[in-house]
């Protein structure tokens, strides 16, 4: 199966949608105290302003048809300097997902690569995210990626 990346299109919406709504239900199992059961997670008003907006970008891997089977969303975010802090340029990923169907074959790879070599070309310092403590799998693929812990939040139910 040949496998292309490219920028997220409006009529890739519904694809973008059902695998968004995968991952919620994954945090809905894992965390009901947080999540709660949802049809629809980004409404097509909301995804097409993603795609115009300046801040956010979406791509997608489609394969030899051009289905979607996964998709990264992030931004950059520029810190400013401060008397303690440095000034600093993050591309942060908001949800990366490829289809249960098609995944263990270098598809999450191929979308984070082109994250990276995007970030390369807009001179950004690093790649931040957040992930659950219940996803393993995620945990694993990022640490694979040679990603590191960089801080730890904790959390007490009362």
């Amino acid at each position: 199966m040949e496998i292309s990346i490219r920028n997220a299109r409006l009529e890739d919406y519904e694809a973008i949608s059902n695998l968004y709504i995968g991952l919620h239900e994954l945090h809905v199992e894992k965390r009901p105290e947080y999540y709660k059961n949802a049809n629809e997670i980004i409404s097509f008003e909301d995804f097409e302003g993603c795609l115009l907006s300046d801040s956010i970008e979406v791509f997608v891997a489609v394969d030899e048809s051009e289905s979607v089977i996964g998709f990264v969303e992030f931004k950059i975010i520029n810190n400013s300097e401060s008397l303690v802090v440095k000034r600093k340029s993050i591309l942060y990923m908001n949800a990366l997902v490829v289809d249960e169907n098609h995944r263990k074959k270098g598809i999450a790879k191929r979308l984070f690569n082109s994250i990276i070599e995007y970030g390369k070309k807009k001179s950004v310092n690093a790649v931040e995210l957040n992930v659950w403590a219940f996803n393993r799998g995620a945990i694993d693929f990022y640490q694979e990626m040679n990603m590191e812990v960089k801080n730890i939040r904790y959390e007490m139910l009362i």
